[in-house]
């Protein structure tokens, strides 16, 4: 064969093995980057939540989910990341009576309003209704939030606020969430017709800590039908 130098070309160097340094070097570094993930994923529910509250649900855009035939495979498919399949429907939240609401200035009278949002639905409110002094009375609204709930829709979102804060910051009293699919398979009835759960209570919150409780009722019908009347002029 012709010698290397008649082609311009320089012979390859023989093939060293590689440095154990560079071995253990490699090893820590996947070891490093594997235990970072396993702490994220650890330590999943104390970001996530924060995570989807600052961007998916300010998103308010549609979602695949929402056809049904992937909204349902991704449910049985997928069920580490997606919530139980629940069909769209329509739902009217009797928002009854608030007990034991925090109360973040005791000097002031409270005119608590309660909120509700899912997906894409703008944000509902109840009238505002005054807080008994008293700690043991309960502030009653009576009062109803319609939604439009969504295959892609995981939970609903309520918020007490107090109307008459002498201040901004002052005006959040707690939350709580509903999992749709928590509630949606406790309801009872006829789908076709009405499903309903009545007369239950969710804890509120805030900052973790209690903030109350809410006592709640809600209706489901299917989209096109109409929500059963439960307050006095509405159809």
């Amino acid at each position: 064969s012709e010698p290397a130098w008649v082609f311009g070309t320089t012979p390859a160097p023989a093939a060293e093995g590689a440095s154990p340094l560079l071995v253990v070097e490699n090893i820590l570094i996947l070891g490093i980057f594997f235990f970072v993930l396993f702490v994220v994923f650890a330590l999943r529910e104390l970001w996530l939540p924060a995570l989807r509250k600052a961007t998916c649900e300010k998103w308010n855009c549609s979602s695949l989910r929402n056809v049904y035939p992937i909204g349902w495979c991704a449910a049985c498919f997928c069920p580490c990341c997606v919530e139980r399949f629940h069909p769209p429907f329509r739902l009217r939240m009797a928002v009854q009576r608030g007990w034991h609401l925090r109360r973040p200035e005791m000097l002031t009278d409270m005119y608590c309003y309660v909120s509700a949002s899912c997906g894409t639905n703008p944000q509902k409110t109840t009238s505002a209704q005054p807080v008994p002094s008293n700690f043991e009375a309960p502030v009653v609204w009576d009062d109803v939030i319609d939604l439009e709930v969504s295959i892609a829709d995981d939970f609903i979102r309520i918020e007490v606020r107090d109307q008459n804060a002498p201040q901004e910051s002052l005006e959040f009293i707690g939350e709580v969430d509903l999992p749709i699919a928590e509630f949606f398979f406790d309801m009872e009835g006829d789908f076709e017709e009405v499903q309903s759960l009545q007369n239950f209570t969710k804890r509120l919150l805030y900052k973790d800590k209690d903030a109350g409780e809410l006592s709640l009722s809600l209706y489901a019908t299917p989209r096109g039908r109409p929500l059963p009347p439960l307050v006095r002029g509405m159809d």
